[in-house]
């Protein structure tokens, strides 16, 4: 179910607009996302140290939950044509 229908006039922009629009709902479900999961203390996404760490681990499913989210949720919400 599509609650807003957006029809630009010129098709050229189709493509950068639902990019920009995918990227940012990304980006800003896992910015809550990791603001809630640490609770107020500083960030590590777990790009040193040991393979598979548990910061790492968490980093890739709060970011696989955040573009699960645009693709089961938002990207039905609205329509770029």
């Amino acid at each position: 179910m599509v609650f807003f229908d957006i029809i630009l006039p010129n098709k050229k922009y189709v493509e950068l607009v639902r990019g920009l629009y995918k990227y940012s709902i990304i980006l800003i479900v896992f910015h809550i996302l990791m603001s809630l999961s640490r609770n107020g203390k500083p960030i590590n996404f777990g790009f040193g140290g040991n393979i598979l760490n548990e910061n790492f681990l968490n980093t890739f499913f709060i970011f696989l939950i955040s573009y699960l989210s645009f693709m089961l949720i938002f990207n039905e919400l609205i329509s770029i044509n």
